[in-house]
């Protein structure tokens, strides 16, 4: 516990000329902070959200959290959503909330995920302000590196991507990125067949198998 105090109340930077220290919270980009950052949402959810007692219960019909990113399934008014975030504000003053609201689809982590009547399918989600930044083919890496990267992209594409026909589609994009970064046409298409050829259940499935060990 003297280390997470220490972690929390002990953190400087400097910015121009001038050395700031942060009374509260930890720095951005610490090992730390993930953690800390879970640990402080589950507190937060269980205090307000996951009681009855939240005004919006029967609202929230599905609620996720991943460190700063939720997703929210909401069934009712769409004016309600807006009282919602409003309420929500008012909770703590150290966190602030933002909504981004649809019918059809939304972010959230690395998914974009599409209302397609009533039923939800899912692909990548590429931000707007996303660039190329793949490892250039001709880096000086070790080569199994290089010559792996491509699969395990092909590969979070398999995973994500609900379809077929969407996988096919971010798969194109994907081809053209890494021809951009140097890779071999060879490497490229070996990587995107491998790929193709897993099921995507058995990618869900020992992803989730990781994350309960």
């Amino acid at each position: 516990m003297h280390c997470a105090s220490l972690a929390m109340t002990q953190n400087y930077f400097q910015f121009e000329d001038v050395l700031y220290h942060q009374i509260r919270g930890t720095s951005m980009g610490s090992t730390f902070a993930p953690s800390l950052a879970c640990l402080y949402m589950y507190q937060f959810e269980k205090n307000f959200i996951l009681p009855v007692t939240n005004p919006f219960f029967n609202n929230i019909k599905l609620w996720r959290c991943y460190i700063d990113d939720i997703l929210i399934i909401w069934q009712g008014a769409l004016p309600n959503i807006d009282l919602f975030t409003s309420w929500i504000n008012t909770l703590d003053p150290f966190l602030k909330f933002t909504a981004h609201i649809s019918t059809t689809q939304v972010p959230f982590l690395d998914l974009l995920i599409h209302n397609v009547n009533g039923k939800l399918e899912t692909d990548t989600y590429h931000k707007i302000t996303d660039r190329n930044s793949l490892r250039r083919y001709d880096s000086y890496h070790p080569k199994a590196l290089r010559d792996n990267l491509p699969f395990g992209q092909f590969l979070r594409l398999r995973r994500n991507c609900s379809s077929v026909h969407l996988f096919e589609a971010q798969a194109c994009e994907l081809k053209e990125k890494l021809q951009h970064r140097c890779c071999p046409t060879k490497i490229i298409n070996s990587s995107y067949k491998r790929a193709r050829n897993n099921h995507r259940e058995a990618l869900l499935e020992s992803t989730m198998r990781e994350e309960q060990t």
